[in-house]
């Protein structure tokens, strides 16, 4: 009965993301953010057994987040916190859960109430007069986060040929090779048919507007159009969107550098940034920065990210196209446009429609410096049974030394 449930709600996925095609059989929908947010509530409710999750929410929700991940010298996260800031409109009751793999959690400072920790999911509960803010600083586990965040970071850093620790201060030829990739690829289902060629080619045109100037495009808007005549059968094309990411590096040197060169071309002091779009015509980027070290123990490595719309070239193709092929186009762009909204909320808006913002944020710290206590140790998970009984018993044993003593006095 359980199988044949979750056959039928990933049924419902497709057929969600196709647009409703059995509904209205001669219009196929341009797929959307909305498309994105559908498939991820019927993936809560096949996980709940076909029950959505537990919300209540008196209003709009606005979600903010800020990223902050610690990678040791060989590019591996080892530490991953979470600083989301939600505001809440309208009044009344509001409870719900922000899942994940949630280590530990504490309120910040303007947080007008206090968060609960329950089986990895942050809980939030109370009564909302009109606006009301909900602050907290989320400790995930690192291993779990790796394969979510949108970029893969690869790092090798050696002077001399040996690998840098940043545990002690090394002398030599410092070689630093950089590999950012985009990690966002997912699947979406939608439909696929043959269309008229001009109308295509004008969404196409006008999509391609709305990158020119840095902006989403979204069908129904700018003149971009929900949906298109079927000249066909309407067939169903499985998706791959990747959400464009916007990267930046900043690599300090320490004072004494030299002989500093990136890719191979000499700088001319030692600090470098570079600036890149990781999209789907180009997924990675990698920089190889030498330089002459002195008593360095590690560079101060920074790369910040955030979600971006794709560039403008990437909704462009040849106009003698096949009208099949003109639409594919379209759909593909559209599809990695929608796809930036599971980069926008990375632990997630709990108002699945409601706007959000993240930024992200990787630091090259040594490996000791992130090995540290929960923010809130809990005496639960820290307490050792043996040592608990053990103190029992000599406990006991000093209140029976007593009896006797004072029996015998």
């Amino acid at each position: 009965m359980r199988s044949r449930r979750a056959a039928a709600l990933a049924l419902a996925v497709v057929v969600t993301a196709i647009g409703g095609a059995s509904a209205a059989p001669h219009n196929v929908r341009l797929p959307s953010a909305a498309d994105v947010i559908r498939k991820q509530i019927a993936a809560e409710q096949l996980l709940r057994g076909g029950r959505g999750p537990e919300r209540t929410l008196p209003g709009r929700v606005f979600d903010r987040e800020k990223v902050a991940v610690a990678v040791d010298p060989a590019g591996r996260a080892m530490r991953v916190a979470v600083e989301q800031t939600l505001r809440l409109r309208g009044i009344g009751d509001y409870f719900f859960k922000i899942p994940g793999p949630v280590h530990d959690v504490e309120a910040l400072a303007n947080s007008s109430a206090q968060p609960g920790l329950r089986k990895g999911s942050v809980l939030w509960q109370g009564f909302a007069s009109g606006h009301e803010v909900l602050a907290a600083r989320l400790l995930l586990d690192p291993e779990q986060e790796r394969a979510r965040l949108p970029l893969a970071v690869a790092l090798s850093l050696t002077v001399d040929g040996d690998p840098v620790t940043g545990r002690r201060p090394v002398s030599g030829r410092l070689v630093i090779r950089l590999e950012l990739r985009n990690a966002t690829r997912s699947t979406l289902a939608t439909g696929t048919a043959t269309v008229d060629r001009g109308r295509t080619l004008d969404a196409l045109a006008a999509t391609r507007t709305v990158l020119e100037s840095h902006r989403r495009p979204e069908p129904g808007s700018n003149g971009i159009p929900r949906a298109l005549p079927a000249l066909s059968d309407i067939s169903t094309r499985v998706l791959h969107p990747i959400a464009p990411v916007a990267a930046t590096v900043d690599l300090e040197l320490p004072r004494g550098t030299k002989d500093v060169t990136v890719g191979g071309a000499a700088e001319r002091d030692r600090s470098v940034h570079l600036r890149r779009t990781l999209s789907r015509s180009a997924m990675s980027v990698t920089t190889t920065v030498t330089a002459t070290v002195h008593r360095m123990t590690l560079p101060e490595l920074t790369i910040a990210a955030h979600a971006t719309p794709p560039p403008s070239s990437e909704a462009s193709v040849s106009p003698d196209a096949s009208s099949r092929r003109l639409f594919d186009r379209l759909t593909t762009v559209l599809g990695d446009v929608a796809q930036l909204h599971s980069v926008d909320g990375y632990v997630g808006n709990p108002d699945r429609a409601g706007p959000a913002e993240t930024a992200y944020r990787w630091t090259l710290v040594p490996r000791e410096e992130v090995v540290e206590p929960p923010l809130h140790p809990r005496p639960d998970q820290s307490a050792n049974p043996l040592a608990i009984a053990l103190a029992i018993l000599i406990a006991l044993g000093l209140v029976a030394g007593a009896v006797v003593w004072w029996s015998l006095s």
